[in-house]
């Protein structure tokens, strides 16, 4: 898509009004800021992607430990009661 610039309009004839130049300009204006603000929200966005990342890896950080030692229990117990099962059907 090409965008011209209010300038351009006017060069062109397209617009050949000054109060309709200056429309043009204020409507490129608005449209600059509508970027400029989706650009904002993008980052602000990219941002908290950013820190629940951060924080999901200290989650995990922290929780390794105790879900290596539940595993550990598991098969502990799975362990134990294969040994009786053992015992129990001999």
């Amino acid at each position: 898509m090409v965008n011209y610039s209010a300038d351009d309009l006017l060069k062109f004839g397209v617009i050949n009004h000054p109060r309709a130049h200056n429309k043009a300009l204020t409507a490129l204006d608005y449209q600059v800021d509508q970027m400029e603000y989706i650009l904002e929200r993008i980052d602000k966005i990219k941002d908290e992607a950013l820190d629940a990342r951060y924080n999901m890896e200290q989650t995990v950080t922290k929780m390794a430990p105790e879900m290596l030692s539940e595993s550990y229990n598991l098969r502990e117990v799975d362990d134990t009661f294969q040994h009786f099962k053992t015992i129990v059907t001999q």
